[in-house]
């Protein structure tokens, strides 16, 4: 009948179209296992750090509150004087790579079954929740501890900081990477220990460095940026409060001191108050 013959050519349509997304499925993965296996070379992952940090910070940059001149000339003073922290960066990574031999059995990390992407999932989170732990605890010195915060220059991170401005005033992407090359090759030294291995020891496969270095810009962009775009701060401020309420450390030097998450921070509040209460 007619309508028979309007279910049978519906099947056959959608047939077709799951065979030509499974066709689709298979030469992406195609594609993304031969570019992982192809792009070994050193120089790959600091690159895709340097090319997300620079597109991160001036796309968040170009929803801040400013003339379109001003943007374009802080750009521009960024540049000059962020370059050499570039170089220095640079540098670093090709001599950490001369000295210190690469983890063995590196995998490229395209998944083929949902098994696998669960764990490239699991592989990306726990990166960043590694880098986030290990770096509180340095940032937290930097400001606990004056003569450490001296040494390594922290300050400099925080010499635009004005507690009597706006918070859009304050709020800046630029300043990411505002910070003194001592302070900022411990920023990387974090990012390469937590790369080498996942949390539970294996190697940490190829694309899931690479999805991490992409994450990481982006989050700690948006962290410093006041602006309009919302990327992750469209997810629950439980979830990312240290994206959230980053610009409320700028304006007081205080908590919250995790970049991305709040936990430790929360820990730190109880600990204070209970041993206030003891005192």
């Amino acid at each position: 009948t007619e309508a028979g013959g309007e279910r049978r050519t519906l099947e056959l349509k959608l047939h077709v179209a799951l065979q030509d997304s499974q066709i689709a499925v298979k030469f992406a993965h195609m594609a993304c296992t031969r570019l992982l296996s192809e792009c070994t070379q050193w120089w790959v992952e600091p690159l895709i750090a340097s090319v997300s940090f620079t597109a991160w910070m001036n796309l968040f940059a170009l929803f801040e509150k400013e003339s379109s001149s001003a943007f374009v000339q802080r750009l521009l003073a960024v540049v000059q004087a962020d370059m050499p922290v570039l170089c220095s960066y640079w540098a670093g990574v090709y001599a950490w790579i001369a000295l210190v031999d690469p983890p063995a059995g590196v995998e490229s990390g395209c998944p083929e079954s949902p098994s696998d992407s669960l764990l490239l999932f699991a592989e990306t989170a726990g990166g960043l929740v590694a880098y986030d732990f290990l770096f509180f605890w340095l940032h937290l010195a930097m400001h606990c501890w004056p003569w450490f915060g001296r040494l390594l220059d922290h300050a400099r991170h925080h010499d635009r900081d004005d507690t009597g401005a706006s918070v859009q005033a304050q709020g800046s992407a630029f300043r990411t990477v505002r910070h003194s090359f001592v302070d900022g090759a411990l920023q990387v030294f974090v990012n390469i220990c937590v790369q080498r291995h996942t949390v539970w020891g294996s190697p940490k496969s190829r694309l899931a460095r690479w999805l991490h270095n992409i994450l990481v810009t982006m989050l700690l962009s948006e962290a410093h940026s006041t602006g309009s775009l919302r990327i992750a701060r469209r997810l629950p401020v439980a979830l990312v409060r240290g994206v959230h309420e980053h610009h409320l450390h700028h304006r007081h030097r205080g908590l919250p001191f995790q970049q991305f998450f709040s936990y430790l921070d929360d820990a730190t509040l109880r600990f204070v108050r209970l041993r206030a209460k003891a005192e």
